[in-house]
């Protein structure tokens, strides 16, 4: 019988399906179970493409000889090939239980459980494989990919790392871990991990835009631009790139380039979703959100169920006051993506995701998922925080602000992005010791004499922008927003020592960007008296602007410290206001930005106007009133309905002040008072 086996299996070899065929089904007459013939036979069914013979052979073959593991393992592949999984496992599992040390055997079987998203199995499997064959790049990977979605994901990381150090050419896998570790807040190590790509392979655009978008989240907005100029010079004809510039150029206020960036997009895809929303963008951080809508519409009407889309438009919308209408864009985006937070969130910030809305109990849901991305867990944290305090349930609110905060302040500080109190002492001690009334009158002259420009200064939740919506809605006034514009000339101006850096600074310099700055405000509505900047940090930059702009005039908005900071406390500012996670820390800015105005206010040679904000809502006309003689313009009574100013509102209060006038917001602290003793350390000590 042996000899006739390998008389056939010669056949075979050499091509002669059709004798060796022959001479296994003489084999099988004589003894119709014989394992190897039903084997064999099986292998060349295979190669003729004939599975359900291949599987009926490969069966008799197991049930003649049990022990028979090759068959087993021929089995289990070709009921894989056949959906029949459970089947597939159980042959896997018997060539196991009879050859336990092999492991490619364990990965299959991984990767069978795998599928099944039977995870625990899958790990088990996978690991077996790489305990008995380190060196196993494959397993590697497939490990990760187990634990990633079982939510392990350090130890995800870590095997594929192991997988590229093996396989290079795993490329995919560094993606996976700078996704995974974007997702886990770890900026700075997603980053390493895209650099760690281009040194490989430098010219893989992916990479770069990756790194773009992962250096743009780590607040690095500067060197983003170059990685995306980096990832536009690989791939020029990816219109994703383009348009992706063009929006992070058009947040920076460099909107010549921005718009050059989407005429880029442009001539490759002039109707592409990714161009539409790049020009929306670019209309938002122009403050024209009204022509902002129009562009997402089209990416819309392009295809109707982007998400980013259907986001953008809502966002545009609820700047624009149109709360209900953005709330159905935000229901838009529950109905694509009902496991992502950002619809939910999007509706707390419209006041529309309250207790006893099924909304809120399917974010409860996410909260409780294991996988959750950290960004997503904070951002939910916040909006329940939200919900709970406007249903006054303000212990559970409270809870989860806490909750948020506490996640914000550990993911900074892993990116080695703290508050340093003594810092922030240290800076405006320098600041006062720099700007001395003797430094100004030295430099008097210096500068435009333009009274153009205005801003608002002072902590955040204030009421700077209920002051600047209050004073737009006279006919003279334009609004710039938040605007980066004195933060990047100061930036541009300064090198390490702010004492030395002033001492230096000459009148044509400082005439030269005071007249481009005074052009880009002009460029905006060149028809205004006044352009209002009211970012509240140039607070710190006030020296500056003396010298820039020394008939420009300063509204310092002051409020109640106990709501000003637990209204920081309650606001996610991202990448911004790095003392807000704390309550210990919004103090000492507190401290500290009262202590700087106060210098001011005795020093600087500006006009400058404190506007109270508990006198504000408190007397709507005659603290209007007051702000307009300062600025020496005739009272207008459609100040009074600065609510429905038709205006692009992009900060954190752009709901409130769409709300008629309101004064529960004074004394707010009260419903929180036992949670505010660090608060109350600080400021009262």
């Amino acid at each position: 019988m042996q000899e006739l086996i390998q008389t056939a299996m010669r056949h075979q070899q050499a091509g002669e399906l059709a004798e060796a065929t022959k001479i296994y089904r003489e084999i099988l007459d004589r003894e119709p179970e014989q394992p190897d013939a039903l084997a064999l036979l099986a292998t060349i069914a295979l190669q003729q493409g004939d599975i359900d013979s291949t599987i009926d052979l490969l069966r008799r073959a197991t049930a003649s000889r049990p022990e028979f593991t090759d068959a087993h393992k021929s089995l289990g592949a070709l009921l894989v090939k056949k959906g029949e999984f459970d089947q597939a496992i159980r042959s896997y599992t018997r060539a196991l239980e009879l050859s336990p040390t092999d492991a490619k055997a364990h990965f299959d079987l991984g990767n069978i459980l795998l599928s099944r998203n039977q995870l625990d199995g899958a790990i088990e499997a996978f690991s077996k494989s790489i305990e008995l064959r380190p060196e196993f790049g494959e397993a590697h990977n497939a490990l990760g990919n187990a634990l990633s979605r079982k939510g392990f994901s350090d130890e995800a990381m870590a095997s594929y790392r192991r997988a590229v150090m093996l396989k290079p050419e795993y490329l995919d896998r560094l993606y996976k871990i700078g996704r995974i570790l974007r997702e886990k807040g770890r900026i700075d190590e997603a980053i390493a991990a895209y650099l760690s790509i281009i040194e490989l392979h430098p010219d893989v655009a992916q990479a770069h835009l990756n790194l773009g978008q992962a250096l743009d989240a780590a607040g690095n907005a500067g060197d983003a631009v170059a990685a995306y100029r980096n990832a536009a010079r690989a791939n020029p004809a990816a219109v994703e790139i383009h348009a992706e510039m063009a929006a992070l150029l058009a947040k920076l206020e460099r909107f010549d380039e921005a718009l050059a960036a989407h005429a880029c997009a442009v001539a490759i895809a002039p109707d592409s979703v990714f161009t539409h929303e790049a020009l929306g963008q670019i209309r938002m951080f122009q403050l024209n959100a009204a022509a902002a809508v129009e562009c997402f519409r089209r990416a819309l009407a392009v295809e109707p169920n982007s998400f980013s889309s259907w986001n953008l438009l809502g966002v545009a919308l609820r700047s624009l006051g149109r709360f209900d209408e953005a709330a159905d864009c935000f229901r838009k985006l529950i109905e694509l993506r009902p496991d992502l937070a950002t619809g939910y969130t999007a509706l707390a910030r419209v006041g529309q995701l309250n207790p006893g809305q099924p909304e809120l109990q399917r974010i409860m849901d996410l909260l409780n998922h294991p996988n959750i991305p950290v960004d997503q867990r904070i951002a939910i944290e916040f909006a329940l925080g939200q919900a709970f305090d406007a249903a006054g349930r303000f212990d559970k609110a409270f809870l989860h602000y806490a909750a948020a905060n506490s996640t914000v302040k550990r993911q900074r500080a892993a990116m080695g992005k703290i508050y340093d109190r003594e810092s922030v002492h240290r800076q405006v001690d320098q600041i006062i010791d720099t700007f001395s009334p003797e430094f100004f009158q030295q430099r008097r002259g210096w500068g435009e004499s333009s009274e153009i420009p205005v801003f608002i200064v002072g902590m955040p939740r204030s009421g700077t922008t209920l002051v600047q919506q209050i004073a737009v809605s006279h006919p003279t006034v334009c609004g710039a927003g938040e605007s980066r514009a004195i933060l990047e000339i100061a930036r541009s101006l300064r090198g390490t020592d702010l004492k030395s850096d002033a001492l230096l600074l000459d009148p044509d310099s400082i005439k030269k960007v005071a007249g481009q700055h005074l052009e880009h405000l002009r460029a905006q509505n060149p028809q205004a008296r006044f352009i209002i900047d009211k970012l509240p940090s140039n607070v710190y930059r006030l020296g500056l602007i003396a010298l820039l702009f020394p008939a420009a005039r300063v509204i310092f908005c002051r409020r109640d410290a106990r709501d000003t900071c637990l209204s920081c406390y309650f606001q996610y500012f991202a990448d911004v206001n790095a003392f807000s996670f704390d309550l210990t820390d919004c103090a000492h800015e507190y401290v500290a930005c009262n202590r700087l105005m106060d210098y001011w206010r005795q020093t600087l040679p500006l006009q400058i106007l404190e506007m109270q904000y508990e006198k504000l809502v408190g007397d709507l006309e005659s603290e209007s009133r007051r702000l307009f003689e300062f600025l020496g313009l005739p009272w207008d009574p459609a100040c009074l309905e600065f609510h429905r100013t038709p205006t692009t509102i992009l900060t954190a209060s752009d709901w409130q002040v769409r709300q008629p006038l309101y004064q529960h917001s004074v004394g707010r602290w009260r419903h929180y008072e036992k949670y505010l003793s660090p608060l109350f350390d600080v400021l009262y000590r």
